[in-house]
């Protein structure tokens, strides 16, 4: 049975981390588009409205959290995951509020890569381990005079998700 092709936008400086991006994103059959810098990933996303988009954060011309932001105001439903190698809050945080639905360090092994690919692209959330844990002590450590957005049992289910645990468990 034929499997028709995804389109995918890979916006990163490094033309060596985008030949990788490439074939694995064509072993998960997908057509791949490569943009070098922010700005051309906006022009790219905009011309071609590809189906998921993996996004660096510090390139020339326009970063990523900025084009995240840029596509994300003027497109619906856009599945960028940042692939970068930032692992601060700020960078997670950033990502996450201009609607990144992933982030994954590049650092990551294959399959952990080519899990986010599918989570993100079926629309779902995926952080990796290193990210939730930086997310889970970043929560712990908010002013705790003032009241938390997440209640007592999701920082629970947060920090299983955190240790790798599925959903279910």
């Amino acid at each position: 049975m034929y499997k028709s092709q995804k389109l995918a936008l890979v916006v990163d400086d490094s033309k060596m981390q985008c030949k990788l991006l490439s074939v694995l994103l064509q072993e998960e059959n997908y057509r791949v588009i490569v943009a070098n810098d922010g700005a051309s990933g906006v022009e790219m996303y905009s011309e071609h409205q590809p189906d998921l988009v993996l996004m660096d954060i510090n390139m020339p011309k326009m970063g990523g959290v900025e084009a995240t932001q840029f596509i994300s105001d003027y497109h619906d439903n856009v599945k960028v995951l940042a692939l970068t190698m930032h692992s601060s809050e700020k960078y997670i945080s950033e990502m996450i509020k201009v609607g990144a639905l992933g982030y994954v360090l590049k650092d990551a092994g294959e399959e952990e890569l080519k899990k986010a690919i599918q989570s993100v692209a079926e629309g779902i959330k995926y952080y990796s381990n290193e990210v939730s844990v930086t997310l889970i002590h970043a929560l712990m450590n908010k002013d705790t005079s003032k009241s938390s957005t997440l209640s007592d049992r999701e920082l629970e289910v947060l920090k299983y998700i955190s240790l790798g645990n599925t959903c279910k468990e």
